[in-house]
């Protein structure tokens, strides 16, 4: 498939639903490619169904026409993230499975604390691995900063 760029279609302020169109001017069909419309939904309290209709309204309006999307299903869909979880709830597993992600207990006032410090010292930020070592046998209790969530997030081990 064609590597494509992507363009942002939504409705700023509350009750934003965003689309978004994977497109690469004409290369689509020229290159065996296919334009997909993708609709991020995930925000349950201020996504509309109406926004989306209006905005796949304004997309066929301006001439763009997909090859799959939230009204044409294929075997890559579904096409709104909101109905995407089971799909990546299967992918989690099989990453906790092969060992590839690890528990994280730091909270978010840590995350941004380090974030900030990597900034500031002209570093990208990225996750410093603080959790990386625990063992599944040891408490988060065990960590060395002491206000650490009761409840893990998963990072990649590398």
């Amino acid at each position: 498939m064609t590597e494509c760029n992507q363009s942002s279609f939504g409705f700023e302020g509350s009750g934003r639903r965003e689309i978004v169109a994977r497109f690469d001017g004409g290369t689509i069909s020229s290159d065996g490619g296919a334009f997909l419309l993708r609709i991020e939904d995930t925000d349950a309290q201020r996504s509309e169904e109406a926004h989306t209709r209006g905005l796949i309204a304004d997309l066929r309006w301006l001439g763009l026409d997909w090859d799959a999307g939230p009204d044409r299903e294929d075997p890559r869909g579904p096409y709104r993230q909101s109905e995407r979880a089971p799909i990546y709830a299967s992918d989690f597993e099989a990453l906790e499975k092969s060992a590839t992600v690890y528990p994280c207990y730091c909270s978010a006032l840590e995350l941004e604390v380090s974030r900030r410090t990597q900034l500031a010292s002209g570093k990208a930020p990225r996750y410093a691995g603080i959790c990386r070592e625990l063992t599944l046998e040891e408490p988060p209790r065990a960590r060395p900063c002491p206000h650490a969530a009761l409840s893990g997030a998963l990072r990649p081990t590398h």
